[in-house]
């Protein structure tokens, strides 16, 4: 701030000099030096420097008590500032923040409790003030009884910089929101205007007694019109229950509507993962039935499925060593010479070890009566049962 007036009291025709110099200093009094992007310190004061006109006619008197009254400690400075608008702030005792609310055609109704408008300070039991937006600084004047001792800006500085500031709307202050609370307040102004309508029906009766008809006629008026303020106070009421209930119940079928919505994606998300389940199944090896495994998969869990593929690849993969095996023992059979009655003994023998693998091949169909079987095993049968394998007799 410079080049700005300097007057006496806060009065703006008392002008006794003007400031030509001002800087942001710590609590030491040392100048705060802001890197790009670096915020300054969350207390911190404004050193102004300016000119008193003491040559002038008329001033020179007033200015020398001012500076023995400033060297007495007597005597301080208060900034002045302009401000386009207005926040509220509450201080949550229980937290130590002050919690910033933005002023609204919601929230405008805390402007009455402010003291700065006639309030006590106070709204539901908690400290209540203004928190002055996008201010700026237009002069400063000497008083004997700041606002702050120390000065007015430190306390918006803190204001600004304090990390215990935070941003909060009127639901966070309100239990019942921000439309319950004007229904209370119009309660309460409706119960007092009842009450009121009682007590002025009660002096007229008096007075009838009296014979005061002048007395009458005032108070009667009176009644008329907190009449009219009561039914036009029970209309309001009325319409906000009214709006209330549609409001709940608006709010019912968006709440339903999202439930089954949710649904609907989980159902999605599970079948294009079980399309995605099925063509890695089909990676490792051949899948008896696309649609049973689909339905199979698309319920497991991902650490039951990496199980499974880990498992039906290690088992393609001894099926195709097996098959090795075999066909090398084929070409060998094919090369070499053996009589008739090797071969009779040969094909009799394998004949009884098909016999016998068919007689032990299991079931590995999911048996809902096998209770015992863990997801796990489950998934390894059904694996097995999709994509054509079977058990070595060890396993």
């Amino acid at each position: 701030a410079q080049h700005k007036p300097m007057n006496d009291g806060h009065d703006e025709k008392s002008i006794l000099g003007h400031i030509i110099q001002s800087r942001a200093v710590d609590k030491v009094g040392e100048e705060i030096v802001l890197a790009e992007n670096e915020s300054p310190p969350n207390e911190f004061d404004i050193e102004v420097a300016g000119v008193l006109y003491k040559v002038l006619p008329g001033l020179e008197d007033r200015i020398e008590e001012i500076i023995e009254k400033a060297n007495a400690g007597e005597m301080y400075v208060s900034m002045e500032t302009m401000f386009p608008d207005f926040a509220f702030g509450i201080f949550d005792e229980a937290t130590s923040t002050t919690k910033l609310i933005a002023r609204t055609n919601e929230t405008a109704f805390l402007t009455k409790h402010l003291r700065s408008f006639g309030g006590d300070g106070e709204f539901k039991g908690q400290k209540l003030g203004r928190v002055l937006l996008d201010m700026v600084f237009i002069g400063q004047g000497f008083v004997e009884t700041p606002a702050n001792p120390e000065s007015v800006i430190k306390v918006a500085a803190r204001a600004v910089a304090s990390s215990d500031f935070v941003n909060a709307n009127m639901n966070d202050i309100l239990e019942g929101g921000v439309k319950d609370m004007e229904n209370t307040e119009l309660q309460n102004a409706l119960n007092e205007a009842t009450a009121k309508i009682t007590q002025l029906t009660d002096e007229i009766e008096v007075l009838k007694t009296k014979g005061s008809d002048k007395k009458i006629t005032e108070l009667s008026s009176q009644i008329e019109e907190l009449t009219t303020t009561v039914s036009e106070a029970k209309e309001k009421a009325e319409a906000f229950e009214t709006e209330k209930a549609e409001l709940q119940k608006q709010l019912d079928e968006a709440v339903e509507k999202s439930t089954e919505t949710e649904k609907k994606l989980v159902e999605i998300e599970k079948g294009a993962k079980a399309v995605l389940r099925l063509a890695k199944l089909k990676e490792i090896g051949q899948v008896e039935d696309d649609k049973a495994t689909l339905a199979e998969v698309r319920d497991w869990s991902d650490e039951t499925f990496d199980s499974v593929v880990k498992y039906a690849a290690t088992k393609a993969e001894d099926t195709k060593e097996e098959k090795k095996e075999t066909k090398k023992v084929e070409d060998k059979s094919n090369t070499d010479e053996k009589s008739d009655e090797d071969k009779a003994a040969e094909a009799a023998k394998a004949a009884l070890e098909n016999v016998e693998e068919n007689a032990d091949d299991p079931d590995f169909t999911a048996n809902a009566e096998n209770e015992g079987e863990s997801e796990m095993e489950l998934a390894v049968a059904t694996a097995n049962c999709l994509m054509k394998y079977s058990p070595d007799e060890n396993e």
